[in-house]
């Protein structure tokens, strides 16, 4: 399990793992929003970065953590 936070603001803020290398298997990643803020309609925050190689399938977003009102974070 992989616990990050994201705080949105004018400037997106989150906590960000990059793997240099290609990742597989599996692995479950909780997203926080700090209490009181609301989600952002962007193009992209990245949580997570991989190398070429890695499995589509290496990390995914939990359904406990994925929804936010009206914003799904995939």
């Amino acid at each position: 399990l992989l616990a990050v936070d994201a705080a949105p603001g004018a400037v997106i803020n989150a906590d960000r793992l990059i793997v240099g290398g290609s990742a597989t298997g599996f692995t479950n990643v909780d997203v926080f929003l700090p209490t009181g803020s609301q989600p952002l309609f962007n193009t992209g925050t990245v949580i997570v970065q991989t190398g070429a190689g890695s499995s589509a399938t290496a990390f995914a977003v939990t359904d406990a953590t994925a929804n936010a009102g009206l914003v799904r974070y995939d």
